[in-house]
């Protein structure tokens, strides 16, 4: 591995072109955003400026006029609200995002899911590659890592130290969610190639991290 940095932590990469990938950076300064790395002059160069950027997605969308699929850029931003791209340089905002904070995403087909920070519904979902957006329909505790399993159900951690702390589930794509269990410090959720469920756990006290295999079962 060979290390470079701009001076600014990474969120996010995804693959551009041959060349290049492009980088969503940034910690609450004046030069957050989204930048290209050059895998051979090892430069980075601002695309767009975002502030506290926490996630970047390609995601295959269907185009209704083609009815073939195309891969588009999703940013989402701490204070920002929702970025979207289909060339991965020319970026426009998403309307109903705006002044929300996007903390997490994941997708599954035609279905996207965005989880935010700062207010009582806290999920947002779509059956429609984004086109159009719905609040989840019950409180939802503060999700700060969401990710569906190959079957379509969607799992998500609440974090910290609370009575709400734990591991999260939906099978109707984000829009109702029901406990799996209760834990704190909980910081990460995922699964493996043939669907074992992995959650992890991050503290400052020291014994209270680390990571394990969940069988829902």
């Amino acid at each position: 591995w060979t290390y470079y940095t701009y001076g600014l932590p990474v969120t996010g990469a995804v693959n551009l072109n041959a060349t290049q990938i492009l980088v969503a950076m940034g910690c609450g300064t004046y030069s957050d955003g989204i930048y290209t790395f050059d895998l051979e002059t090892h430069q980075f160069e601002v695309v767009e400026w975002v502030v506290n950027p926490n996630f970047m997605l390609i995601i295959p969308v269907l185009d209704e006029n083609t009815n073939l699929f195309t891969d588009e850029y999703f940013v989402g931003s701490q204070f920002g609200g929702l970025f979207r791209s289909i060339d991965g340089l020319i970026w426009t905002e998403v309307p109903y995002f705006n002044g929300k904070s996007c903390t997490t995403m994941d997708y599954y087909g035609e279905h996207f899911v965005i989880a935010e920070t700062g207010n009582l519904y806290n999920v947002y979902w779509s059956d429609d590659y984004g086109v159009n957006w719905n609040e989840a329909i019950d409180p939802v505790p503060i999700l700060t890592d969401i990710n569906f399993n190959n079957s379509g159900e969607l799992y998500g951690v609440f974090p910290d130290y609370s009575n709400s702390s734990g591991l999260y589930k939906s099978e109707d794509f984000g829009n109702n969610w029901q406990v799996e269990f209760w834990s704190d410090n909980m910081s990460a959720v995922g699964f493996d190639a043939v669907g074992n469920i992995f959650v992890g756990w991050d503290s400052l006290v020291a014994g209270n991290e680390g990571i394990a295999i969940y069988n829902p079962l």
